[in-house]
């Protein structure tokens, strides 16, 4: 298992797959913390046992950068996305993600349009169409009554059983 040697206000921290998210865990334990002095300036580093596979998914925080996702490879931490992260660890989930990242702001409840008088619009109670703002996003016509129309975003179980592979 690989041992890194970081800043002191640096700590790696396990991450878990949990009800389609990243789950940061406990921090890996802390060897030792060394001190280096030069003229200057005292340098307190941190020696950090990381106890996970190659190829396992950690947090690393820091007090001035925040936090970021890397991927033990080769006992280097390489940067990676949380969603890159995500998709390698749930590859299942990851249409219904990437279908409801292309949903932007539509409504998930009911919401009222009025047609333009005289359109030509067939909106019909119970179907779905594509929406023409997001692309790859779907609607459903909840109620229609005359040119006032309500609609909501489709869920993905709804496009998945039309038999659309969004």
């Amino acid at each position: 298992m690989p041992i890194f040697t970081v800043p002191n206000d640096v700590l790696i921290f396990p991450v878990a797959l949990r009800n389609g998210r990243l789950d940061v865990e406990p921090p890996f334990p802390t060897l030792e913390i060394t001190r280096t002095e030069t003229e200057d300036r005292i340098f307190l580093r941190r020696v950090i046992d990381v106890s996970a596979p190659d190829g396992a998914f950690v947090f690393k925080r820091d007090r001035l950068h925040g936090g970021s996702h890397h991927r033990l490879v080769g006992g280097e931490l390489v940067r990676t996305t949380y969603l890159d992260a995500l998709d390698i660890l749930d590859p299942e989930g990851a249409p219904r993600r990437r279908y409801e990242a292309r949903l932007g702001s539509l409504p998930r409840k009911p919401r009222r349009f009025v047609l333009s008088e005289g359109s030509d619009d067939e909106w019909v109670v119970g179907d779905t169409y594509p929406d023409v703002t997001w692309e790859g996003a779907y609607v459903v016509c909840t109620q229609r009554a005359g040119r006032q129309v309500w609609f909501r975003a489709a869920s993905y179980e709804e496009v998945y059983a039309l038999g659309i592979r969004p």
